[in-house]
């Protein structure tokens, strides 16, 4: 029985980024930091320093000089917990009291940041990418740590034509794929997964420009990088802001697909990867199925071969080539008819409430 899959784009190909290079074990690679206060003949202000690829340390700053110097490094972002002066406090990725300047982030190197929170009074981050897309599929997946707004609005129902990429957002999933629908809105929320794909050549003036999509807030809270994973149904979507994952999914943009990876497995910072609640039970990988489709019969039976699953009125109907059986499951998951026989040609199925349902691997809601 064929999916309905997401098939908009070619894989584009993520640029490789590691970590920032900083061997904390050795004060002398960067000589401007100090570990602990050598002499009371300076102002000496204590800090936490957040390095890509490294744990949290604390650390000592004697000037304004010696910040900037360390602070040139991709993604790192110093804390203080008193005060300091306030050409310091005025540097992009320094926190003084829980508050934030500006933070400047990319996906060219890991998020590192693992403190309580703290509110940016501007944030940037730059999504950068390779590889174009053509008409036939791809896609690739965006997590941030803070709620913020594209430069350049994505293809919504808001803006059918005014967009310039594609973009949707996790919404649930079946026993075998994941559902994302459009966007509704041209806002990024902190923590939650899209996928994102961007036309090339083949689109002609509906190519987007450039190879990087800047993303801004103001006056907002940037979280940790770990959150707990929240369980819908068998998976969690959860971010993922190294550069390494296992026992997880992550997404293939050459097979449009989350592969279940055990070993350390190199991906990119700031993309998400999937859960399941049970190791051993893990599929090998999840298809990425369109929250639109199914929404008309003639969606379905265009998208389908042999099956097609689609609403009618109150009821769900499957039109199929012979008979066989399916099940029907809601978005999290859950069976709702079990080992269900269909006939050849149209079989109803009514009773069901109003909602969002998988049948035979296609998305069918019910108004």
């Amino acid at each position: 029985m064929k999916k309905v899959l997401l098939s908009l784009l070619l894989p584009a190909t993520f640029i490789q980024v590691s970590a920032t290079n900083f061997d904390s074990s050795n004060k002398e690679d960067l000589g401007q930091i100090k570990f602990a206060p050598e002499s009371t003949d300076q102002d000496e202000y204590e800090s936490i320093i957040y390095v890509p690829g490294d744990n949290p340390i604390p650390v000592y700053f004697t000037s304004k000089e010696k910040l900037k110097d360390f602070l040139t490094g991709e993604n790192r972002i110093v804390e203080f917990e008193e005060e300091i002066p306030e050409d310091w406090a005025e540097l992009d990725n320094v926190i003084v009291n829980g508050v934030a300047n500006r933070i400047v982030l990319s996906n060219k190197a890991e998020y590192g940041y693992n403190g309580n929170g703290f509110t940016a009074k501007k944030v940037e981050f730059t999504y950068y990418f390779e590889t174009k897309a053509d008409k036939n599929g791809g896609w690739n997946s965006l997590v941030i740590p803070f709620t913020g707004e594209p430069e350049i609005v994505p293809l919504t129902e808001a803006t059918p034509t005014s967009g310039k990429y594609w973009a949707k957002e996790y919404v649930g999933s079946s026993a075998s794929d994941l559902i994302f629908k459009n966007l509704e809105e041209p806002i990024f929320k902190a923590n939650q997964a899209y996928l994102l794909a961007f036309p090339g050549e083949s689109y002609g003036s509906n190519e987007y420009q450039g190879n990087a999509l800047t993303i801004t807030a103001e006056n907002v809270e940037l979280h940790s990088n770990y959150q707990k994973p929240i369980y819908n149904g068998m998976y969690a979507m959860a971010p993922n802001y190294q550069s390494k994952s296992s026992f997880c999914y992550i997404l293939d943009p050459q097979k449009n697909q989350f592969i279940y990876h055990t070993e350390p497995t190199d991906c990119t910072p700031f993309t998400a990867k999937v859960y399941h609640k049970t190791k051993s039970a893990a599929p090998r990988s999840l298809g990425i199925i369109d929250y639109e489709e199914g929404l008309t019969n003639v969606e379905a039976t265009k998208s389908n071969i042999g099956v097609a699953a689609y609403a009618d009125e109150d009821a769900i109907v499957i039109r199929a080539e012979e008979s066989g059986v399916t099940s029907i499951y809601n978005l999290n998951g859950a069976i709702i008819k079990k080992n269900l026989q269909y006939d050849e040609g149209e079989t109803r199925i009514s009773g069901l409430s109003a909602g969002a349902y998988i049948v035979a691997g296609q998305l069918v809601i019910l108004r």
